[in-house]
């Protein structure tokens, strides 16, 4: 367990048995990720033109999809993040964490233990061939440190990104560098810091979870309506017209 890592958690590991298998690169705009026309559409705008991300010129803020910005466990962002990893079949328990928010400055010890990289001497490398059976996801958040004023060992990080906004936010970062891999119906998203290339996000998810994460943030469907939800009410138009 990478304890020197931030907030790492415990039993950060990832260590079944499922077959390895090899992800390659792609495109979110590929025709091999399966996408309807709408669909894309929605993604695009979503997680990069509107993202609810402070580096993004339109971003929206998650009380516009109904949401409160607050610690409601019940209308707020844990319970927003609880929505979203329920639909992504992500969860943590005693024996095993499959979802973590590292504030520190690195986490390749983890990366390692989640089976995103691996050590070849001092070394730590990008791997490919991983399981693809459980979704998972580590992130490194932001956050800002207050310190003692006799003794910088008392410092302690204040204002933590909250982990739903930094989700997001690295999945922006991943689509729009595009740095997406993916095997079957399972999506890599990589996320990396600019200058040094150390990867700050590792996101593995179904491709169909890219487009659910959708609805369940626009709760009220104020901006995004779900193709056969669409179909649907065409088709009701269509019919009431021909009365």
């Amino acid at each position: 367990m990478a304890k020197t890592h931030g907030t790492s958690k415990e039993n950060c590991n990832h260590n079944c048995n499922e077959t390895k298998h090899t992800l390659i690169q792609s495109s979110i705009t590929s025709t091999s990720m399966g996408y309807s026309e709408r669909t894309l559409s929605n993604i695009l705008d979503f997680y990069i033109a509107h993202a609810m991300c402070k580096t993004c010129a339109n971003e929206r803020k998650v009380t516009e999809y109904g949401w409160r910005g607050s610690t409601s466990k019940t209308e707020g962002y844990p319970a927003l993040l609880d929505a979203l990893l329920n639909a992504a079949d992500i969860h943590n328990t005693e024996e095993q964490v499959n979802f973590t928010v590292i504030y520190g400055e690195r986490m390749e010890k983890t990366l390692c233990e989640m089976g995103f990289l691996y050590q070849d001497g001092k070394k730590y490398v990008f791997s490919t061939d991983i399981c693809t059976t459980h979704p998972r996801i580590v992130l490194l958040g932001e956050y800002n440190l207050s310190y003692d004023e006799n003794n910088i060992e008392y410092a302690s990080i204040v204002d933590k990104e909250t982990e739903a906004l930094c989700l997001f936010r690295h999945i922006r970062n991943a689509l729009a560098h595009s740095i997406v891999y993916e095997y079957d119906d399972m999506l890599l998203l990589v996320d990396k810091n600019e200058r040094s290339e150390t990867i700050t996000a590792c996101i593995l998810i179904k491709k169909q979870t890219l487009e659910e994460w959708i609805y369940i943030v626009d709760k009220r469907h104020r901006f995004y309506i779900q193709e056969q939800v669409q179909e649907a009410e065409n088709r009701v138009e269509e019919l009431v017209g021909a009365l």
